[in-house]
This record gives C-alpha cells, sequence and structure tokens, in this order.
C-alpha cells in the first residue's frame, strides 16, 4: 500500500523519473515538489507550509501553486506561512497580518482588499502614498487633476498590507485578541 501511495505521489507531482535520485542532487523546484509529496504520504487532513516557494522561478512557483490548489480540492486544509503577498492573494480563503506576532488584520483576500477600496492610485515616484477610491472613475479623476505621473489600477493585496503596516495602532485600544489558529488556506470554517 505505501509503495503504491508513493507512486502515486511521484506521479501526481510529476518526479516518476527522479524517483531513483538523490533529492540533494534535484533543483530547488523539485526538491519542493518531493517536501510536499513527503508531507502528503500520509494523506494529512492539514497540512503546514512554511515558505513552500521562496527563491524559486515563477513557472515552478505556479506549478507548485497549482498543486496546492489541488490538495486543498481533495479537502486538505492548508496553513500557509509567505512573505509573497501574491501568492496569499492566489492560494488563501483566509489571511491573517502580523505586526510583532499580533494578528493586525484577518480576512479573505477580498475582504481585505475592499476595506482599503477598490482601486488604488499609485504615484510613480513614489513620493506620495497610494490612495484608493470605491470606484474607477474617481481614482481616474483623482489621478488626472494631480498632474502626477499616477497609476490606477485595482486594489491588490499588497496594498491592504502594506496600509495596514502603516496604520498605526491607536493608543487605548486593546490589542487585537490572540486567535488560536488563522487559516489560510483549506477547509472553510
Amino acid at each position: 500500500m505505501r509503495q503504491g501511495r508513493i507512486r502515486e505521489l511521484l506521479t501526481r507531482f510529476g518526479l516518476e523519473d527522479r524517483a531513483g535520485d538523490l533529492v540533494m542532487r534535484l533543483s530547488g523546484g523539485l526538491k519542493r515538489r518531493v517536501m510536499i509529496a513527503r508531507a502528503l504520504l500520509h494523506a494529512p487532513v492539514a497540512l503546514f507550509l512554511d515558505e513552500p516557494t521562496v527563491g524559486l522561478d515563477a513557472d515552478i512557483r505556479r506549478a507548485i501553486w497549482g498543486m496546492i490548489k489541488d490538495i486543498q480540492a481533495q479537502g486538505a486544509a492548508i496553513f500557509l506561512t509567505t512573505h509573497y503577498i501574491e501568492e496569499a492573494e492566489a492560494l488563501a480563503d483566509r489571511v491573517a497580518f502580523l505586526r510583532q506576532g499580533e494578528i493586525v488584520a484577518l480576512g479573505s483576500p477580498s475582504e481585505l482588499m475592499a476595506a482599503k477600496g477598490a482601486w488604488a492610485c499609485l504615484e510613480l515616484t513614489g513620493q506620495a502614498p497610494t490612495r484608493f477610491f470605491a470606484d474607477r472613475e474617481t481614482a481616474l479623476a483623482q489621478a488626472a487633476a494631480s498632474g502626477g505621473e499616477i497609476t490606477v489600477r485595482r486594489t491588490m493585496l499588497e496594498d491592504a498590507y502594506l496600509e495596514t503596516m502603516r496604520e498605526p495602532d491607536v493608543p487605548g485600544e486593546p490589542s487585537p485578541a490572540p486567535v488560536a489558529h488563522a487559516q489560510s488556506h483549506g477547509r472553510r470554517a
């Protein structure tokens, strides 16, 4: 039974032709695939992945994202830590932003982005902070009125993260209550 599961995972992760290779001789992307396949060997109901795509090329990172989505579709809950905000935006059902070990924002990527505004005006010189607007027309009007080189685009999770991290803690208000876990991917709670 174990050998069957190993063959299944090797095939699923495109590793069947590397089955006899030493892991230390594999590329970074193949090592990550092996790491995830090894974690899935016992068919876990929850999987913790710490920076699974750090340092990988974009094509390999996207392939691993696909594997993570497949694992989720099979019913496993995935807890993912990442510094790649676009990774959290692409993969997560819920995201927690942490500041000094405390959760300062928690929600779905769309909720966190919507809390800032649907459209962002970003000055290309980087001198002014990003400004957010509820609709595209208002954002375009503001960009035209500013006279500078302004990019108008949809708000991204990275925008919400940067703005949340810039917001100072409000004096006199308690810190957010500790959360037992922040499910960033997988079954919906």
